[in-house]
């Protein structure tokens, strides 16, 4: 059995080695950085620099997602016992890693341990091969939970789009639900290396 110990360095990511900078220009990269999973491995790239990175065309939501970087604690969690319930999650979870959307899966998971109710409603959604959002008991689920399961239903039919024009609305969601949502949305960009994201 081989075990891979890699480990990317700030070093091996300096921006001067990548194939998109030019001495004089910089960065060249036509949208975002595409070594950004590599980078973030390596601890060099923050949360703010990922949060704005990822929505960069989305003007309206740039004041409520200051406030949402500057509420950072360094970590994506919502609360002590948030990844617990996202470990509980996922081993439930035995979903093929060899598929190519697994990231969006990740993330529901994440939104559906964000809080201990909305973990108990929806902990029969999750099977061994997929994502039943038919199984959500959402009788009487309180506007913060409701936000939370919403956003994970759009992630997974990949309406993200649809998702950020409801989050430009400041009145949608609480701010904590936004910057639950906002980091699930980071997990689906960048994987389980958004969680090395400091």
């Amino acid at each position: 059995m081989y075990l891979n110990t890699f480990r990317y360095t700030p070093e091996m990511v300096d921006c001067k080695l990548c194939t998109e900078y030019q001495k004089q220009k910089g960065c060249t990269a036509p949208e975002a950085c595409p070594w950004l999973a590599e980078r973030i491995e390596a601890g060099v790239f923050g949360y703010g620099e990922a949060v704005m990175g990822s929505f960069p065309d989305k003007p309206r939501l740039q004041a409520i997602l200051a406030m949402a970087e500057q509420l950072f604690n360094g970590s994506l969690w919502a609360d002590e016992q948030h990844q617990q319930r996202f470990n509980n999650l996922m081993a439930r979870f035995k979903y093929s890693k060899k598929r190519r959307d697994l990231a969006k899966y990740y993330a529901v998971i994440f939104l559906f341990s964000g809080s201990v109710e909305l973990n108990r409603r929806t902990i029969n959604c999750i099977e061994r091969q997929a994502i039943e959002f038919c199984y959500a008991d959402t009788f009487e689920m309180s506007d913060e939970d409701y936000a939370l399961f919403a956003a994970a239903r759009s992630i997974a039919v990949g309406n993200a789009h649809r998702l950020l024009k409801k989050l430009a609305d400041i009145s949608a969601v609480g701010l904590r639900e936004f910057c639950v949502i906002v980091n699930a949305l980071l997990i689906e960009r960048y994987g389980l290396n958004a969680f090395n994201i400091k």
